[in-house]
């Protein structure tokens, strides 16, 4: 079945209440088809941030975001896992998911336009992705005006940004000049995707 979440939407849609859209998909006897497969992926990503500890990591999945294995997913969608597999490649194809990262058999998967498909509004969206991307230049420009360095791979320190929490995005930038003064040479200063996937700005910074 070939999607695009705006042609999906373009003659509006309903908001059903999970508890009710559980209760029925749990009544069925049959093996759910895709659209039904669809719902009950929406149904386990995350509403809210939540932080986890994947193979003694913590990892930050955003609201429309997971960290499942396919094993795991197989299970929710009551499919073979090659199955699941093949769903989960055409979903990514056809932009309904996008791949965060894959590491050691868990996928850390993204629901494109979550918020469109649980009815949110569409403008306070782009206004957080604005506030969102007004906050990652603010990072990037001190970062590289405070420790000299260029700017190289805004791609990868991009990705390492949308991992963190709106906590940790903000003491990111909060201790940007206190990392500077803790280095003890300057010609090892990382790179700012470094910064962000080390997590520095946690460090000790009693000098």
């Amino acid at each position: 079945m070939k999607l695009n979440t705006m042609q999906v939407f373009e003659h509006g849609y309903i908001v059903l209440p999970k508890v009710a859209l559980k209760a029925h998909l749990a009544s069925k006897r049959r093996i759910p088809g895709d659209l039904e497969v669809i719902l009950i992926l929406l149904m386990h990503v995350n509403y809210s941030d939540t932080v986890y500890d994947i193979h003694h990591k913590e990892v930050c999945c955003h609201r429309g975001e997971a960290v499942y294995n396919f094993t795991q997913w197989a299970r929710f969608f009551g499919w073979t896992r090659p199955r699941t597999v093949r769903f989960f490649t055409r979903m990514r194809k056809e932009g309904i998911i996008r791949l965060i990262s894959e590491q050691q058999s868990i996928l850390h998967i993204c629901v494109v336009d979550y918020d469109i498909w649980t009815g949110q509004n569409r403008l306070a969206r782009e206004q957080k992705q604005t506030l969102y991307e007004q906050e990652f230049l603010e990072f990037w420009e001190k970062y590289h005006n405070t420790l000299h360095v260029k700017r190289r791979n805004i791609g990868r320190a991009q990705s390492e940004w949308r991992k963190l929490s709106d906590e940790d995005r903000r003491l990111a930038i909060q201790h940007i000049e206190d990392f500077y003064y803790s280095v003890e040479d300057v010609r090892f200063i990382p790179q700012a995707s470094t910064y962000l996937a080390d997590k520095a700005f946690l460090n000790d910074f009693g000098y």
